[in-house]
């Protein structure tokens, strides 16, 4: 996939940039870039007006990995529908052939406060080893069609190279 690509004559990257860029500007620009990808209407709509009202959800979460230091990819895998709590029976690769990540994915629900529902996405990364695995808060109003709430985490590979997972909530 790619986010972005401009040509610009007689001039190299290395000239304009002549040191790595630290891992906050990167992972901001990352970000940034992913804000406007969207999904169809129509694939968006998995829970039933019933489950819904009862807090039952299940979900679909747009996955992105950018491990840019380690190797050069930036990449996102689209999830099955899953109910909360439970874990994917197959791992979520992200990449081709998984050269980004891969892992399995679930998600909980930590809370509801009226129409807030704090969404808890966590990914079980094959490149995380010694660490917890990426995991943050999705804090989505579901009294609104809001744009695809969103969290993002930085991790690291073995306390060296940071790689940065953005989870997206893309239909429920």
């Amino acid at each position: 996939m790619v986010l972005f690509k401009a040509s610009l004559p007689n001039v190299s990257l290395m000239t304009m940039i002549p040191r790595p860029l630290p891992a906050a500007i990167t992972f901001a620009a990352f970000v940034l870039a992913l804000a406007s990808c969207t999904l169809p209407a129509s694939a968006r709509f998995y829970t039933t007006a019933e489950n819904f009202k009862a807090g039952n959800y299940t979900l679909v979460f747009a996955v992105t990995v950018n491990e840019t230091y380690w190797q050069p990819c930036v990449d996102t895998a689209i999830t099955p529908p899953l109910t909360a709590g439970v874990t994917t029976a197959n791992p979520i690769s992200v990449g081709q052939n998984a050269d980004c990540d891969s892992g399995r994915f679930r998600f909980d629900i930590s809370g509801q406060s009226g129409s807030i529902v704090t969404v808890v996405p966590t990914y079980y990364s094959a490149a995380v080893l010694d660490a917890s695995p990426p995991s943050c808060e999705i804090k989505w109003d579901t009294s609104i069609d809001s744009s695809q709430p969103a969290c993002s985490v930085l991790d690291s590979r073995e306390g060296y190279h940071l790689t940065g997972y953005i989870f997206r909530l893309v239909g429920y």
